[in-house]
């Protein structure tokens, strides 16, 4: 693959504005992508490496707390939910 491609600056373009407006800036340092070739396609790879603070998502409404299970999304709503997870996943002492 070529990175001076344009067609590829302009995925990963829009793939950032993307993460702009949907995450804060902090999240950025989390993502890393690249393009690869499987089977003589173009395969747009990210990967995301885990947070070690919560991250919000920008919603239509107000910032969403989303969790992610091993093979699962989740929102979750309410506030003591958020606050028991946050505890249990940075705070727990080893």
């Amino acid at each position: 693959l070529y990175k001076e491609d344009r067609r590829y600056f302009n995925i990963k373009l829009e793939f950032d504005e993307m993460i702009n407006r949907f995450f804060s800036s902090s999240i950025h340092g989390k993502i890393r992508t690249e393009f690869v070739s499987v089977q003589e396609k173009d395969v747009f790879i990210v990967q995301v490496e885990k947070s070690d603070r919560p991250i919000f998502l920008k919603g239509q409404e107000e910032k969403e707390f989303w969790i992610r299970g091993e093979a699962s999304t989740r929102r979750l709503i309410e506030v003591a939910d958020i606050i028991d997870h946050c505890f249990h996943t940075w705070l727990k002492k080893d």
